[in-house]
């Protein structure tokens, strides 16, 4: 399985009547502006399309999409960032993608970066894939 993490983040979230929508190869899901936003994959491509939706004006505004490729173990974060005007599309950017392998642990594996803590600074809880992003909270690890 691959891990999409999604962080959606706005200025003017606290003022969103409603919160984002995210379809992942056409599945509709509610996301969350004050928390990131967790999915699991199966290896192969997807599309990922982030929009928020306007009560007003029933259609989706500010909408960013996107086609990724995933491997087996691979984790991915983007960020989606609602525009200033409603009318203007979104941008999903990555954020982070740390490339898994079936074979290895992040222990074994020789490029696990030395700066990143064993522990998230947040949580306290261990990271035990040697990853950027705490697989417990979901928060940056640096």
């Amino acid at each position: 399985m691959a891990r999409l993490i999604i962080n959606c983040k706005s200025f003017f979230s606290f003022l969103s009547l409603t919160s984002p929508r995210i379809i992942i190869d056409g599945v509709k899901y509610t996301g969350s502006f004050s928390s990131p936003n967790f999915y699991d994959l199966s290896p192969g491509s997807h599309h990922v399309k982030v929009y928020l939706p306007y009560p007003i004006l029933m259609f989706p505004t500010c909408t960013a999409q996107t086609v990724i490729n995933v491997s087996e173990g691979d984790t991915i974060s983007f960020l989606y960032k609602l525009a200033i005007f409603i009318f203007l599309p979104g941008s999903l950017t990555i954020e982070n993608h740390i490339k898994g392998s079936v074979n290895s642990s992040p222990k074994e594996s020789s490029n696990v970066d030395s700066s990143i803590p064993s522990t998230c600074p947040n949580c306290k809880n261990p990271n035990t894939k040697g990853i950027r992003i705490c697989e417990w909270c979901g928060s940056q690890m640096v």
